[in-house]
């Protein structure tokens, strides 16, 4: 098994949906803002000499869902750049508390790929973030209220049907 530490892969994945809000919003994204992000590269814990491999996270997929639901109905707000091979889609979703939060997915030449398929469940890159005034970007797509049976036949992957 292969493994590199020391790399901050969520600090980047910041950077960079932070250059996506600015792009699709025409506004910066507060630094105060809040992150909550499953990266598409399985994670594992060192437990008493082990490496054991850490879950997916039951609200990636509530994400991946969100994302699924709302593109069925044509309502993302998304950037699609070199030839498809970045694809970054979100949707303004309002949460039990009343506040907004952006809920997004990323996909970055099929990264979700490159790790150790026999191993470890491949899964998309997918979270959420949230302003700290927790209102939506005035031009955002908010989320579809909309019931209806979704097709989810890869839940771990927000592109995959």
């Amino acid at each position: 098994m292969a493994a590199f530490s020391q790399r901050n892969i969520e600090f980047l994945l910041k950077r960079w949906l932070r250059g996506f809000h600015t792009a699709l919003y025409h506004e910066p994204l507060d630094n105060n803002s809040r992150f909550a992000i499953q990266t598409p590269f399985p994670s594992v814990t060192k437990r008493g000499g082990q490496f054991v491999e850490d879950p997916i996270r039951e609200q990636h997929l509530k994400f991946i869902e969100c994302i699924k639901r709302n593109r069925a109905t044509g309502n993302l707000d998304f950037i699609n750049s070199n030839n498809g091979k970045l694809r970054y889609e979100c949707v303004w979703d309002k949460l039990n508390d009343n506040s907004w939060a952006c809920i997004f997915a990323l996909d970055l030449y099929g990264w979700k790929d490159l790790g150790d398929k026999n191993n470890f469940k491949g899964r998309g890159c997918a979270g959420m973030y949230l302003r700290p005034n927790g209102n939506a970007p005035r031009n955002a797509c908010l989320g579809t209220q909309l019931e209806f049976p979704l097709e989810n036949l890869d839940i771990n992957d927000p592109f995959a049907s």
